[in-house]
C-alpha cells in the first residue's frame, strides 16, 4: 500500500507469486518494474493477477469491468495504462497460487480467444499485428509442453500474421527464441 500511496502515476501493484501444486512449490519472482500500455498489450508484462492492488477510484474512471469477458483483468490494466497511468510489479512474493489442471489460465484456447477479442478493443491500425502476433506467440508456449503441433501452429501464426515485419525479422526475436529453445528442449 505504502508503494502505491507514494506513486500518483501508479495505479496498481502486483508482487511475485508463490506457486503451489501436488508436488511442491516454487517462487515466481521478477525484477521491480512499471508497465505501459504498450508493454501489456505487447505480452511483455509480468503482472500476476492473484496479487493485483487496483487503486478504486481509478478502475471507476475508466469505467469498470466488463462482465462479459474471461480475461477482464487483462482488459482492464489495459484500460487504465491506456490513460496514461502505470502498473508496476515490486520483486515481492505477495500471494501464493495453487496452480491445477483446471485453473482458467490452462483452458489456453480459451485464452487466446479472449486475447484475440480484448486486443480488437484495444490496438489501432498500426499495433493490431504486433499484438495479434504475440498473442499467438503465447499460445504457443502454453501449448509447447502439451500439444508440439498445435504449438507449432501458433508459432507459424505468430510468424505470419505480421504483415509490417519480416519473418526473418520476427523469427529473430528474443521472445522467439526463448519459444524455440523450450520447443526443443520440453
Amino acid at each position: 500500500v505504502n508503494y502505491i500511496l507514494k506513486r500518483p502515476n501508479c495505479a496498481g501493484v502486483f508482487g511475485g507469486i508463490e506457486l503451489i501444486n501436488e508436488r511442491s512449490t516454487k517462487k515466481r519472482l521478477k525484477k521491480s518494474k512499471s508497465y505501459s500500455f504498450l508493454d501489456i498489450l505487447m505480452h511483455d508484462s509480468e503482472l500476476p493477477a492473484p496479487t493485483q492492488l487496483l487503486r478504486i477510484n481509478i478502475v471507476r474512471e475508466v469505467g469498470g469491468y466488463l462482465n462479459n469477458l474471461i480475461i477482464e483483468d487483462w482488459y482492464m490494466w489495459l484500460k487504465i495504462t491506456q490513460e496514461g497511468f502505470t502498473l508496476d510489479y515490486i520483486g515481492t512474493v505477495c500471494a501464493k497460487y495453487r496452480y491445477h489442471n483446471n485453473n482458467t489460465s490452462k483452458k489456453y484456447d480459451l485464452i487466446l480467444e479472449e486475447r484475440l477479442k480484448i486486443i480488437d478493443i484495444f490496438a489501432d491500425e498500426k499495433n493490431l499485428s504486433y499484438a495479434k502476433g504475440y498473442a499467438y506467440l503465447v499460445a504457443a508456449n502454453d501449448w509447447v509442453s502439451v500439444n508440439k503441433a498445435k504449438s507449432l501452429y501458433f508459432y507459424k501464426k505468430y510468424l505470419f500474421c505480421n504483415e509490417r515485419k519480416s519473418i526473418l525479422e520476427l523469427f529473430f526475436k528474443i521472445k522467439s527464441f526463448k519459444y524455440l529453445f523450450k520447443f526443443l528442449v520440453v
